[in-house]
């Protein structure tokens, strides 16, 4: 399979984009847009960088930084982040900050999990069947300035851990949505190119014409 990709690698944010989005996936993947980080995203490298460094010593850790795959899947380059990954067991968990509280049926519907179960399989040939995600409980504190009134996210220090037995099923299922969109992005990338970024109008497009 020859596909023609707007980057090296696709990653689970970037797959998950396009069939959520695909005039935000365009956007950021063809025309290079940046989209800021909001305070969220901001706080949740943060926080994370605060675990690494043994600031919350009750939170599980295996390591102290990311732990990144790559792998080709069907001729798809994939590229993965853990947040944390116990090499020997070939457990991984994933840290979440969110203001509303994780609950076992979200942990049990988020893709996220079964693609990296499924990187990790691929790569070292087996992994735990239990991964772990971790939610960090998250506030807004409002500081009043002079002039102005900022919001500060805060650690509550409340985290509960959720646990996930991925089944070999999942695992096939991610491969064949992998596969399917990556064949999708690639036809749409290629017609881009051919028609050229200034008169580009997919047919889904809520983008004017």
């Amino acid at each position: 399979m020859k596909l023609n990709l707007p980057k090296k690698f696709l990653s689970y944010s970037a797959i998950q984009l396009w069939n959520t989005s695909k005039d935000q996936f365009r956007k950021r993947y063809y025309e290079n847009i940046k989209f800021a980080d909001t305070k969220y995203t901001l706080f949740g490298k943060e926080i994370e960088k605060e675990i690494y460094a043994g600031k919350y010593p009750e939170i599980p850790c295996w390591g102290g930084a990311q732990h990144e795959l790559k792998i080709m899947i069907e001729d798809v380059p994939i590229i993965g982040y853990l947040d944390s990954f116990n090499l020997e067991e070939k457990q991984f968990l994933d840290y979440k900050t969110s203001l509303e509280p994780w609950t076992l049926t979200k942990v049990q519907k988020l893709d996220q999990l079964p693609f990296y179960s499924m990187m990790i399989e691929k790569i070292y040939g087996k992994v735990h069947p239990v991964c772990k995600l971790i939610w960090l409980e998250t506030q807004v504190l409002q500081e009043k300035g002079l002039l102005t009134r900022l919001d500060k996210m805060i650690y509550t220090g409340k985290h509960e851990i959720f646990e996930r037995n991925i089944k070999k099923w999942e695992r096939r299922r991610i491969i064949d949505w992998i596969t399917v969109s990556a064949e999708a992005i690639s036809q749409d990338y290629r017609e881009y190119l051919e028609r050229g970024a200034s008169v580009y109008r997919p047919a889904d497009s809520s983008l004017p014409a």
